[in-house]
């Protein structure tokens, strides 16, 4: 093997660790007060409800609060199924993200307090 090869391999197995640590322990949210811990509990219940099948209950892939923030007026205002843009009364908006095997991130979505899916 080259000197570059082996680079290029060594290169690699040191962002997969990188990758390794940031998904597992760096992407985890801990919330900063009671109304935030009360919205994350909220947001478990509705991953829990959401995302149902084999590939979760077999953790191949796994849905992961990341974020949880104050929304701004911008953020407060939304369009639904319809294409009508709405607005809501809540706080704060949550990033979910799905990994793939706890590692691979390959998927985001936002929850908005107020509005049940």
């Amino acid at each position: 093997m080259a000197k570059r090869d082996k680079f290029i391999v060594i290169a690699m197995v040191v962002l997969l660790l990188i990758l390794c640590v940031k998904s597992l322990w760096i992407d985890n949210y801990t919330p900063k007060n009671g109304l935030e811990e009360a919205f994350y509990l909220k947001v478990e219940n509705i991953i829990e409800e959401q995302y149902s099948g084999w590939v979760y209950e077999y953790h191949l892939v796994t849905p992961k609060i990341v974020k949880i923030s104050e929304m701004s007026e911008g953020d407060k205002k939304y369009k639904d199924l319809e294409g009508e843009i709405k607005t809501t009364e809540g706080v704060y908006k949550a990033k979910v993200r799905k990994y793939i095997l706890w590692i691979l991130p390959f998927s985001e979505e936002r929850i908005l307090e107020g509005i049940e899916k």
